[in-house]
């Protein structure tokens, strides 16, 4: 049975104290969606070097017609990966987009109200207790730095194997084409 009444203090204290849910929860959505993407294009990379060499057909292996419909089949799925990365980047990109500003910002407002208000709250200056003192500040920004990294790298990959895929599909539909057209004449 739900509660009736919300505590909505206890609820923000959840989601947004250390170590931030909200946060892991956006940046390990996002890093399972995009390396998702890009473990498909890579499935369709492979799909498409398993065509045979310069697409000619081989007797008794790949006709001409089978090469095509392979071929168009490729396309088409290469159309749906894309379409499904231009809605993540509409959906998902300005998630990201606020992840990354209010991140920023908060660390910033952090940093300043740790030395600003808790500055003087050092017993002596020695290495050990400034070391202490400064410790949540130092996980709070090695965990920025791991989510941030985490997201770059997976993004850094998708892009590779987008990259990788894109031109020998747009090179093969001209190839297809103008053989296509040669024999015609």
């Amino acid at each position: 049975m739900p509660p009736k009444v919300y505590d909505l203090p206890s609820i923000s204290f959840i989601f947004f104290s250390d170590p931030n849910l909200l946060d892991m929860v956006i940046v390990t959505g996002g890093c399972f969606y995009i390396r998702s993407v890009a473990s498909r294009f890579c499935a369709l990379n492979d799909a498409y070097r398993r065509l045979p060499l310069g697409l000619v057909e081989i007797p008794g292996e790949w006709t001409q017609s089978q090469i095509t419909m392979s071929l168009e089949c490729l396309r088409l799925l290469h159309a749906d990966l894309c379409e499904i990365i231009k809605v993540f980047s509409l959906g998902y990109g300005m998630i990201m987009l606020g992840y990354f500003t209010f991140s920023f910002v908060g660390l910033l407002m952090f940093t300043y109200m740790y030395f600003a208000v808790g500055y003087k709250d050092i017993p002596d200056m020695s290495f050990a207790s400034v070391t202490l003192w400064c410790l949540p500040l130092i996980v709070r920004y090695c965990q920025y730095c791991i989510f941030h990294i985490s997201i770059v790298v997976n993004a850094s990959y998708a892009n590779e194997k987008v990259r990788n895929y894109h031109i020998p599909i747009t090179y093969s539909i001209i190839i297809l084409n103008y053989e296509y057209y040669e024999n015609q004449i």
